[in-house]
């Protein structure tokens, strides 16, 4: 189930909270999330009590399942753009089946989600995560967690996964926020966010890349390399996105600087 209680400290004037509490919600509870929201469906796992809230003058995080898929919201027409499974072209003219539109994207990609809190924050492109500080393992760790937001298995027809990983050191503060998305025998993609802190500062660091690659094979290819080719990998491989996020080709990449 997670932790019993959330954890907080503070730290050079931010003040952290995080819960990793897995508890799945009831569904008095789904019905008014998808109320508030305007939508017909959730995610079958999500995690409300699963978080990471970050705040210091001027600047606001909310990592948070709720926040996130409010910006899987679509209309039907942005809907009709979402990666279709593997058999819709089988469906698609069957008069017996009917497409309901949920007021999500079917995969529950939150796009744009990022869990910056503060609107109006000074921006401008470019900037850099200090790589030498991420791997300077001398500093001890003051504040750690890893937790899942939402989970889902898009109608056994593949994966959908957002989590986040946050570790504050004594000099900076780091986040990973990961969306993992495979839709069988169509595509993988993963969507990363970054936020790097270096304290002493008044900006964070903001980096995107989403990476992705259209796939062919099913969960029964083999997994003998001899068996298949390199365009079309078995889906085994592809269920652990941190063994083989860097194979992939990236497809958008951007870094943006925030003053507060």
């Amino acid at each position: 189930m997670g932790d019993p209680h959330p954890t907080t400290s503070e730290t050079k004037r931010w003040k952290i909270e995080s819960w990793n509490r897995t508890q799945i919600l009831t569904s008095e509870r789904v019905e008014e999330i998808q109320q508030e929201l305007g939508v017909t469906t959730l995610p079958d796992q999500l995690f409300e009590d699963c978080y990471l809230r970050m705040e210091s003058e001027g600047i606001k995080f909310d990592f948070s399942a709720v926040a996130a898929i409010r910006c899987a919201r679509v209309s039907k027409e942005e809907a009709s753009n979402d990666p279709k499974c593997m058999y819709y072209d089988e469906w698609k003219d069957k008069k017996d089946i009917k497409v309901f539109h949920t007021g999500l994207n079917w995969t529950y990609d939150a796009r744009d989600f990022t869990g910056l809190a503060t609107e109006g924050l000074k921006v401008r492109e470019g900037g850099s995560i200090d790589m030498d500080l991420l791997r300077n393992t001398s500093q001890p760790i003051l504040h750690f967690t890893s937790v899942d937001l939402y989970e889902d298995d898009l109608d056994d027809c593949g994966t959908t996964k957002l989590n986040l990983k946050f570790r504050c050191m004594a000099t900076f503060w780091f986040v990973l926020l990961r969306q993992f998305i495979r839709v069988d025998r169509v595509q993988v993609m993963i969507r990363d966010v970054r936020w790097f802190h270096k304290f002493g500062t008044r900006e964070v660091v903001l980096e995107r890349i989403v990476r992705k690659k259209d796939i062919k094979a099913d969960m029964s290819t083999p997994t003998d390399a001899a068996a298949h080719n390199d365009d079309s990998p078995p889906l085994r491989l592809y269920t652990n996105p941190d063994t083989f996020v860097n194979t992939l080709p990236i497809v958008k990449q951007e870094t943006f600087t925030y003053e507060f």
